[in-house]
């Protein structure tokens, strides 16, 4: 049996603040003397531009600014690097897709790309797989694939797509296992690894559908269409127009009633909202941060705290 901690989520009431932004035309949402922007992508406290320097809340927070590109794109670094999206300030990141492809011709493998993708977020970065807002997905028609990870323990899981013709496959965008399946991912997971095989390298179904993929998709997303398994630029598609959703956090182990405890050191102060939340060995603490207002307020509260 898997211990199960409650969870400290510290939400600042948002429509309180977001009224007062409208009213007094305020929009910054990152720390005092620092770049809110990395090209389109706004990045807002606790994580700041720049590898160990002031302007996030600590190392684990600092985003990779990378200015090759035009305009500059923003990395989350680990294992792989991960091309940031967005981030919202109620507690999600958006990252660009990594999906496992598998392709055949006369039955042999000719082409493969992320074969097992492994991404990990390491135990030390403040933010783990959205069980909720991720699905784990497969498109092919002789394939089966699987997933697999920690969430403070080992985890597998998986899904089966096959199927005859195009003609069997249902055109309304549903995922059921004909040409497409998917199954849902454990709460909590820091990391994942990917793999995509095919029973009889799609010797039956290469005319129509020579490749296999496998990848993690935002619910509502993705809407599989028969023509994907033929698609000679899915994977593109995937990257370009299904992120992945993370959960950012700031960690205390302590539930509300403990944390309230000592109001000295207490987070949740003036226009907040604490509430004990049930997550698989997480211990998390999100901060929406609207304005200036409200960023004085944590900076003063986190000072006190130390």
């Amino acid at each position: 049996m898997y211990k199960v901690v409650e969870v400290l989520f510290c939400v600042f009431l948002s429509w309180l603040i977001l009224t007062s932004m409208n009213i007094l035309g305020m929009t910054q949402v990152a720390k005092p003397d620092c770049p809110s922007r990395c090209g389109n992508v706004t990045i807002p406290y606790p994580f700041g531009i720049g590898l160990d320097g002031p302007c996030s809340l600590s190392n684990p927070y600092s985003i990779y600014c990378n200015s090759s590109f035009d305009p500059p794109k923003p990395f989350l670094l680990g294992t792989p690097n991960l091309e940031i999206l967005q981030i919202s300030i109620t507690g999600q990141m958006r990252v660009r897709n990594i999906v496992a492809t598998r392709c055949y011709r006369g039955g042999d493998m000719v082409e493969s790309s992320n074969l097992m993708p492994s991404i990990s977020l390491r135990k030390s970065l403040p933010l783990v797989f959205s069980d909720t807002a991720n699905v784990f997905t497969v498109v092919g028609c002789d394939d089966f694939a699987v997933i697999e990870g920690t969430v403070g323990r080992n985890f597998k899981s998986g899904c089966l797509a096959v199927c005859s013709s195009p003609a069997q496959v249902p055109n309304d965008g549903s995922c059921s296992s004909i040409g497409c399946c998917r199954t849902d991912i454990p709460k909590g997971g820091n990391m994942i690894l990917t793999s995509v095989t095919s029973m009889n390298n799609h010797s039956d179904v290469y005319e129509f559908n020579p490749c296999s993929h496998a990848f993690l998709a935002e619910v509502g997303k993705f809407e599989f269409d028969v023509a994907d398994l033929s698609d000679s630029n899915f994977v593109d598609k995937v990257m370009d127009d299904v992120p992945i959703v993370l959960e950012w956090f700031v960690g205390a182990n302590q539930s509300c009633g403990q944390a309230m405890g000592d109001l000295d050191s207490y987070a949740c102060q003036q226009n907040t909202n604490c509430t004990d939340f049930d997550d698989q060995g997480h211990e998390l603490w999100i901060f929406i941060l609207a304005n200036d207002i409200v960023l004085d307020i944590f900076y003063n509260e986190k000072e006190k705290a130390h």
